[in-house]
């Protein structure tokens, strides 16, 4: 009620300015990431070894029988 318009305009224009800002600066984030090729890190180089290893193992798992163990007799 004792608001003047003026003032309800001025916020609304500086925050859509924020927002627009803030929408080209993640645009141009985004086009900054997509030119650059990503470094293999840790975990990416040790990932293709982690999967190898538990596929051999599952493989050399089902395979090898139990000998020993009493549920193969």
């Amino acid at each position: 009620m004792y608001e003047h318009p003026y003032f309800t305009q001025t916020v609304f224009a500086i925050e859509n300015e924020q927002l627009v800002r803030a929408t080209e600066r993640r645009r141009v984030i985004r086009e900054r990431l997509d030119a650059q090729e990503r470094e293999q890190g840790t975990t990416r180089r040790m990932r293709p070894a982690k999967t190898a290893r538990r596929t051999a193992a599952s493989v050399a798992r089902d395979v090898t029988p139990c000998v020993n163990c009493p549920a193969a007799a």
